[in-house]
């Protein structure tokens, strides 16, 4: 089994919405101590501090990465805090130079983290094909969505010190902009690293990590979503090389502050689920088109769906890429002019080795 020591990082807010974290983090500690090298609680200040005494743990509280709140007074974007926090924690970890994997976890959670280090060693000996793109391990995230297509859950995040700070390190540079306006953190977050540290490893052209993700919001029975075959192929390739969920006992003993977030879904495993779990990863990462389609997505190639090659760079790059005229509030990238959509459009028609 891989070797190595394992560090953790409790992520988060003391009080959380009205829910004072400070006893589930004494729990945490006094319960899974022994089953991690080093523990770090990153939060930001303002925050109290729970008195946290056990010899394995170091606290931060940096600057609060929230500049602004609403007229409630909740944060406009909660996601920087989430970043931020998490990298100064693994930062903290890995300056300590003895840390070889790491798990990010939250301040008002609580869960069986005795079953994360031998998950993750394990799985990371049994599988290699991380070294396709010079991680160390694969990026374990909670769970994977057979519905959504780049989208693995931020809950948690689980893996390699050096590949999670580049993880972390990346959606740092790239904070002040969404790749992804109007969908998931989640989805936003995975294809920032895809864009900048995974694409070159494989013969995709640039734009694939700027997909036509969702064709409606929340996919229901009846409602359908477009996915061309191309990307799901560029995703597939993701799940071999990059990405792997935890496992679904890991999820069972989860407890959200009061809540049991997955007990639902678990229970309908075998029968229509769409979250997907390290126990079920390796005969779906191999077969990602059939069980995308068991799971009921609708697959609609636009190269063979009969809509012209014009309509489709229209309809997908014009209106749901690049998104002139927005109303959206946030700074948008535009990284792609519409020549250069063209160009790697038609360079990617004449290659052999890629699907249009």
């Amino acid at each position: 089994m891989a070797s190595g020591k394992f560090g953790l990082v409790i992520q988060g807010p003391i009080i959380s919405q009205d829910f004072d974290c400070r006893e589930n983090l004494h729990r945490i500690v006094n319960d899974f101590h022994g089953y991690f090298d080093a523990i770090v609680l990153s939060s930001w200040e303002g925050q109290p501090n729970p008195g946290l005494t056990h010899p394995k743990v170091s606290s931060i509280f940096g600057s609060d990465a929230i500049t602004g709140f609403d007229r409630t007074g909740c944060p406009l974007n909660n996601g920087p805090r989430k970043i931020v926090s998490s990298h100064r924690g693994v930062r903290a970890l890995k300056e300590r130079g003895d840390i070889d994997y790491v798990f990010v976890f939250r301040t008002d959670t609580y869960a069986d983290l005795s079953l994360i280090p031998e998950t993750i060693r394990e799985y990371t000996d049994r599988h290699f094909d991380y070294n396709k793109v010079e991680q160390k391990s694969f990026l374990h995230f909670m769970h994977m969505s057979l519905m959504y297509p780049y989208f693995a859950t931020d809950f948690f995040i689980a893996g390699h010190i050096d590949d999670v700070d580049r993880y972390l390190s990346t959606n740092i540079t790239h904070l002040d902009i969404r790749f992804r306006p109007y969908q998931l953190v989640d989805v936003d977050w995975l294809i920032k690293y895809m864009y900048e540290h995974v694409t070159n490893y494989f013969n995709y052209p640039e734009y694939y990590n700027f997909p036509f993700v969702y064709k409606h919001g929340i996919l229901r029975e009846g409602v359908h979503g477009a996915y061309p075959t191309k990307f799901i192929d560029y995703w597939q390739n993701m799940t071999l090389h990059v990405l792997a969920p935890l496992p679904r006992n890991f999820a069972s003993t989860l407890v959200w502050r009061t809540r049991t977030p997955y007990r639902n879904e678990i229970k309908l495993s075998g029968q229509y689920n769409e979250l997907v779990w390290l126990e079920d990863w390796d005969n779906v990462r191999e077969n990602w088109l059939e069980s995308c389609q068991r799971a009921a997505i609708t697959l609609y190639d636009y190269a063979d769906g009969g809509k012209n090659y014009d309509h489709a760079l229209h309809y997908m790059f014009d209106r749901y890429m690049i998104i002139k005229g927005s109303s959206f509030n946030e700074k948008l990238p535009v990284f792609l002019s519409e020549q250069r959509i063209k160009e790697a459009i038609n360079n990617t028609r004449n290659s052999s080795n890629v699907k249009l």
